[in-house]
């Protein structure tokens, strides 16, 4: 299951709080939430992310080097994106 919070950050930033697990089936669901955002207008905390299917990893590895920024996150979901990004 996966929850997702939006909130406006004081320096226009769009941030997007994650929590739960992010697996195939809630890709739909989070692209559709970040519909209208470009990368750099994104924040992203993946604090509270406690699981990410390999499928995810790309897709938030992506919108990072697309210019969105990494606010929070574990350590296992920060190796896995270090991971991703070699």
């Amino acid at each position: 299951m996966l929850r997702i919070t939006k909130l406006e950050a004081p320096d226009g930033r769009v941030v997007f709080h994650l929590e739960g697990r992010l697996t195939l089936p809630e890709l739909p669901i989070l692209n559709a939430s970040l519909a209208g955002c470009t990368p750099a207008e994104l924040a992203l905390d993946l604090s509270r992310l406690r699981w990410i299917a390999a499928s995810a990893v790309a897709t938030l590895s992506d919108l990072i080097h697309a210019g969105a920024w990494l606010v929070a996150c574990s350590p296992f979901i920060e190796q896995l994106l270090s991971s991703e990004a070699r």
